[in-house]
């Protein structure tokens, strides 16, 4: 997951759980913690799904799907 793809990521978000993260959360996430890997499904292009989490050692802790 890049910057780029957030607002893709933000209606799949807002649509998927009524307590959303915020888009300042995901860019923090993205740009500033070291331990932050965040992918993104697509289908013909669309953005379809995400996931992200934590890899801390051998251990991937899911932060959002």
């Amino acid at each position: 997951m890049t910057l780029e793809h957030l607002s893709a990521v933000m209606e799949i978000e807002r649509e998927s759980f009524t307590d959303s993260w915020s888009k300042a959360s995901f860019v923090r996430e993205i740009t500033e913690n070291p331990y932050a890997v965040y992918f993104t499904a697509t289908c013909q292009g669309e953005i379809i799904g995400y996931i992200g989490g934590w890899l801390i050692t051998d251990e991937l802790h899911i932060t959002n799907l």
